[in-house]
């Protein structure tokens, strides 16, 4: 199982195009009563779902700390933003 940082406290999910480019974002997402463990829960998710990729990734889940800086980020295919949609019901950033 993949550590994820002790510092999470939201995550947000970034397209990015087949340049690197990035695309869009989604608003960051974050579990007021346990951060660390909401967020741990959902890379804990994707990862067992096969969900983290680096061939097919189409979006990174960012991690951010309790200032919104990055401090980590997962690769993910089409199918993991999906699924994290469908649970989490993300939002475009507009």
């Amino acid at each position: 199982m993949m550590a994820v940082n002790k510092d999470a406290r939201s995550l947000q999910v970034v397209g990015f195009n087949e340049h690197g480019d990035e695309t869009h974002r989604y608003k960051q997402v974050s579990f007021p009563k346990a951060p660390y463990k909401g967020i741990a829960l959902v890379i804990a998710f994707l990862q067992a779902m096969d969900y983290i990729r680096g061939d097919d990734a189409t979006h990174t889940v960012d991690i951010l700390d309790e200032n919104g800086e990055l401090c980590d980020a997962y690769f993910v295919n089409d199918k993991g933003v999906e699924a994290l949609d469908i649970v989490l019901d993300l939002e475009p950033e507009v």
